[in-house]
């Protein structure tokens, strides 16, 4: 093998193989070069000049004027609506003032039949708790009755059962005793 010959490239490489990659560099530039220029042409044709953007600021100015003009229009007919809407509401506030008062008068009426509905309430269920009360004590006056009797009858019940229970014993005996 032989020693590489030296030269100006970096990489060492032959020259030949240096030019093959220059040539191709400088067509892809050309190319970008060629699309740029026709960008280029397309950004005169298409965007605008200082006199025309001189004309957009004069007329420009003209619209903010009529713009200003139009809005104090609108603030004048905004302020005569506000004018016109307070009024409205202040003939509604007095209705509504008028219909409170109606509504009050109504409110006591309806209150002064519920007090004479809440006191007839009270007397009937006053006689009809005085009522309650005189049936519980004729209840208990008769429970008291039956309670007796029941008490009467038992112990009579008592008597006759301990008097037959003797007498059997009795005939028992009496048969054990003298029956062969």
């Amino acid at each position: 093998m032989q020693p590489p010959e030296y030269s100006n490239s970096i990489d060492n490489r032959p020259r030949r193989a240096d030019d093959r990659r220059m040539e191709d560099r400088l067509s892809a530039l050309e190319q970008h070069v060629a699309t740029m220029t026709v960008d280029l042409a397309i950004v005169r044709s298409n965007y605008a000049t200082k006199q025309d953007i001189a004309d957009l600021r004069a007329e420009m100015g003209t619209m903010k004027a009529e713009t200003a003009t139009e809005f104090g229009n609108v603030y004048a007919q905004l302020g005569t609506l506000r004018a016109e809407t307070a009024a409205g509401f202040g003939k509604v506030y007095a209705q509504l003032g008028t219909m409170r008062a109606e509504t009050a008068v109504e409110f006591g009426k309806i209150y002064a039949q519920l007090g004479t509905m809440r006191a007839e309430t009270a007397a009937e269920f006053g006689k009809a708790y005085a009522q309650l009360r005189t049936m519980r004590a004729e209840t208990a006056a008769e429970f008291g009755k039956l309670r007796a009797e029941l008490s009467t009858q038992f112990w009579r019940l008592v008597t006759w059962m301990t008097s037959a229970m003797a007498l059997m014993t009795g005939g028992v005996y009496f048969i054990a005793r003298y029956v062969p």
